[in-house]
């Protein structure tokens, strides 16, 4: 049985990226410019990171009960899908403790106000994943 439940906080941890990046795209859509560190503060980010570090934990430490509990053992897709989530959230890491410690949102400027329609969307297909996983009966 999984004990560190993923598929729970990975939403949690898509939408809260969802409504940063719908805040930053909607001061691009009022003011013609985004600048993501009026959203995106070193407090702000803790929060996230906090479901991000647990989320990345839980995806990696019981990929093999939750690969059995889904039913993943024959399904492709849903494996590109798990470790696509699994990659996105973990490669992410480093960028968030850097940004916590420092501050500098500098490489904020390498993502133009086009990657947060891009990202939103990303985000709404992997919760849409998320909550289409069904348990397999375990009794089979």
């Amino acid at each position: 049985m999984l004990k560190f439940h993923a598929e729970k906080s990975l939403p949690l941890l898509f939408t809260m990226g969802f409504t940063l990046h719908l805040i930053n795209f909607a001061h691009y859509l009022r003011d013609g410019k985004a600048d993501p560190g009026q959203v995106m503060t070193p407090i702000v980010d803790i929060g996230l990171f906090a479901v991000m570090l647990y989320s990345a934990f839980a995806l990696i430490w019981e990929h093999k009960i939750f690969f059995k509990v889904y039913g993943f053992t024959n399904k492709l897709g849903h494996k590109i899908g798990y470790w696509f989530i699994t990659t996105y959230v973990t490669v992410s890491i480093p960028g968030h403790v850097y940004y916590i410690i420092t501050a500098d949102g500098s490489y904020f400027e390498s993502f133009g106000w086009w990657f947060s329609p891009i990202i939103m969307t990303v985000y709404v297909s992997m919760i849409g994943f998320l909550y289409s996983l069904k348990p397999v009966d375990s009794k089979n």
